[in-house]
């Protein structure tokens, strides 16, 4: 289902023909990704990168991921992959210093470990810092896509309608909810929280019918449907 597909799918559902924004359209579907942890929804296995000569450091948001789960560099030699070990702080110094000579200069070798530091800006960085290009791959979590008129929405798209169905609970709720502050009477009062009331119920019953997307798009039936658990501490 593209994006502009999912607006008139809300239209129909609130009977709102003049909607014209994307707005509980994103949230519905963050919270259709992140319901239960089922995060697979945006997983992203191999994605590609180039390491860069002489380039140590690279913007999580220039590359769309959230978490970082492995790293793998590939042997320009003879073609084989190996993962880059984590480091962190102090450790990852001792590393570089480890493969600097008394001059200064850094041995060649293709990036062997990395690091993520930063609060408001991640930013992956590796060591040692490679002379010519290598080519990488990433696992990992990618952020939430923002739905665009002519975007495909992630996941199967069976259930995209779900993502709709969370939307228009959410403009519902937020239709009471403004009517709720100008209510003059009390049957103006009375149909906003019915308004509220059922854009919370609509959210919920499709929020619940999320379990389905998983156990549907699973054919390997030894595939673990759990979620996965992400350590405290990385």
């Amino acid at each position: 289902m593209l994006g502009e597909e999912l607006l008139d799918y809300v239209r129909y559902r609130v009977a709102d023909h003049g909607l014209e924004n994307y707005i509980h359209c994103n949230r519905a579907l963050r919270d259709y990704c992140q319901q239960a942890g089922y995060d697979w929804l945006r997983e992203i296995n191999a994605a590609a990168i180039a390491f860069e000569a002489d380039r140590a450091e690279y913007p999580l948001h220039e590359l769309g991921l959230r978490r970082i789960d492995r790293i793998w560099v590939q042997d320009a030699d003879n073609g084989e992959w190996a993962p880059l070990d984590e480091r962190r702080g102090l450790g990852f110094e001792r590393s570089v210093n480890e493969y600097t000579d008394d001059d200064g200069d850094v041995e060649e070798e293709p990036p062997l470990w990395f690091e993520v530091y930063g609060s408001n800006i991640l930013t992956l960085r590796i060591g040692p810092v490679p002379s010519t290009t290598y080519q990488g791959r990433i696992d990992g979590i990618a952020n939430t896509p923002v739905i665009s008129r002519l975007g495909e929405l992630p996941g199967p798209a069976e259930y995209h309608h779900l993502i709709g169905d969370i939307a228009a609970g959410y403009h519902l709720e937020h239709e009471g909810l403004t009517r709720l502050k100008q209510a003059g009477s009390q049957d103006m009062l009375f149909v906003a929280q019915a308004l509220i009331k059922q854009g919370r119920e609509v959210a919920a019953v499709a929020m619940a019918s999320v379990q389905r997307v998983v156990r549907d798009s699973f054919p390997n039936r030894l595939t673990s449907l759990k979620p996965k658990k992400v350590p405290l501490m990385r």
